[in-house]
């Protein structure tokens, strides 16, 4: 699952019920929870390296 957001247009509320309905997911259907595999940590770890980035700066309308 990939879930993004606008700052812009954040929703605490919406937040909050996604987050809940993704809990209570989670509580009824546990062995639907997969790890994720240590090489494909590893490879994302070697696909950012040296990568920096600020998390607070604004999208550009390229990166939307």
């Amino acid at each position: 699952m990939i879930v993004t957001m606008s700052a812009e247009r954040e929703d605490p509320m919406s937040t909050t019920l996604f987050l809940d309905l993704l809990a209570a997911d989670i509580d009824a259907h546990p062995e639907r929870l997969v790890p994720l595999d240590p090489a494909l940590i590893q490879y994302a770890l070697a696909l950012t390296a040296g990568v920096e980035i600020d998390l607070d700066a604004p999208l550009s309308d390229e990166d939307e």
